[in-house]
């Protein structure tokens, strides 16, 4: 999926989970992150790619582990890499 490009983009909602959160992982409230260049949208943290993001976007970081942030762009979520962007809030 490349979510550089216009277009629709659908999301199909699965069963919701009670999982607990993984160890090493924790929520956040209130932390957004820039990207400082174009990033692999992943799956996982170290997961399949599913798209590219575009330099200098500012998103809404979910989760984070030591090295990953669980992002949300334009209604799709996804990891980017901790090493390459610049948080800002409570991003624990």
């Amino acid at each position: 999926v490349d979510l550089t490009r216009a277009g629709t983009l659908v999301l199909v909602p699965g069963s919701p989970t009670t999982a607990a959160m993984p160890a090493g992982m924790s929520g956040l409230q209130g932390c957004m992150v820039t990207l400082s260049e174009i990033l692999n949208f992943r799956d996982a943290p170290g997961g399949a790619v599913m798209g590219i993001l575009p330099a200098g976007v500012t998103l809404t970081a979910l989760e984070r582990t030591a090295e990953w942030y669980k992002v949300d762009y334009h209604g799709a979520q996804g990891w980017v890499s901790a090493a390459h962007v610049t948080a800002r809030g409570d991003c624990g």
